[in-house]
């Protein structure tokens, strides 16, 4: 991992190996923790790895109450926000249609799968199953929903996040009557910048396997704000 944090300019004080469990739901855990790294002496510590299962645990979801951005990241969503779309409503969407998803997604069968990666999201409690068109979307699904929720929320601004095409003509032309202003963060390819404004959107639309998706749709369930699926609202 040392390339990975040499890129953003971190360095570690020291390394430690431990063996303890991170199941912290389980008596006595959390004490062993306390124990081993107690929080006045380690107020950060950075792991190798997730601490849980993949796609995450729902009863674990409330945790992310306990997540917030950097300054770094916050000030720069709220400045975009504030110079694209001033007081105005927006919706934002997340666009996962890199040439990754279109393979992980050909596995997806015509009759559905009860679960594939993070789709717990949408289809948590519901009787739903996972189709290809939610997790890789054809452009006039996209299309469709987006002026949906445009027309319902009536919105001016359109935030469009993605890992590859962004749609923009196909948005400009779709939405050309709604007089919407279409918009991407291009000072710079920050997924934590787009993932920030993604969660201070008016109206979401994300993903249903997306584990991007995922993380903003728990900040917007402790938000209060409406969320919606490709191939699935």
């Amino acid at each position: 991992f040392g390339p990975f944090w040499d890129h953003f300019g971190i360095d570690f004080d020291r390394y430690e190996k431990f063996q303890l469990s991170f199941g912290t739901e389980y008596p006595g855990v959390s004490e062993a923790w306390n124990k081993r790294f107690p929080p006045a002496h380690h107020p950060v510590i950075v792991l190798p790895g997730a601490t849980g299962s993949f796609p995450m645990s729902p009863d674990l979801w409330p945790l992310q109450r306990a997540l917030k951005w950097s300054s770094t990241v916050a000030t720069k969503a709220k400045k975009f926000i504030k110079e694209n779309f001033a007081d105005m409503v927006f919706v934002g969407v997340h666009l996962r249609n890199g040439i990754d998803f279109d393979r992980a997604c050909e596995s997806v069968p015509k009759e559905g799968l009860p679960s594939y990666m993070a789709s717990p999201q949408c289809t948590e409690g519901t009787d739903r199953k996972v189709t290809k068109k939610m997790c890789f979307p054809p452009d006039d699904e996209v299309l469709r929903l987006t002026k949906k929720l445009v027309k319902k929320t009536k919105a001016k601004g359109l935030f469009v996040a993605t890992d590859n095409r962004d749609m923009i003509s196909q948005f400009t032309k779709s939405l050309k009557s709604l007089n919407v202003k279409i918009v991407k963060y291009h000072t710079e390819h920050m997924l934590q910048v787009e993932m920030a404004i993604l969660q201070s959107a008016d109206h979401f639309i994300g993903n249903c396997v997306s584990s991007v998706t995922s993380c903003v749709k728990r900040e917007r369930d402790l938000r209060k704000k409406p969320t919606s699926y490709w191939g699935f609202s």
